[in-house]
């Protein structure tokens, strides 16, 4: 699946059995449906531009 298309049932059915979850075939078109407005978050995080974050390792925890 690229990141311009949609979940689908074949992309749904592949993730429910890696995650051994046992769903019914009729139930994959319903949950691509409701996983494609996540889907459509995450392609928005994707095109945030980071340019110079820095990275986790820097982070400095203390109040100081």
């Amino acid at each position: 699946m690229s990141n311009t298309t949609t979940p689908d049932a074949a992309f749904v059915k592949a993730a429910t059995d890696q995650a051994l979850l046992n769903l019914p075939a009729e139930r994959l078109p319903a949950l691509a449906a409701a996983a494609a407005p996540v889907h459509e978050l995450l392609k928005s995080l994707a095109a945030v531009d980071l340019g110079e974050t820095a990275p986790a390792t820097s982070f400095n925890a203390s109040w100081e």
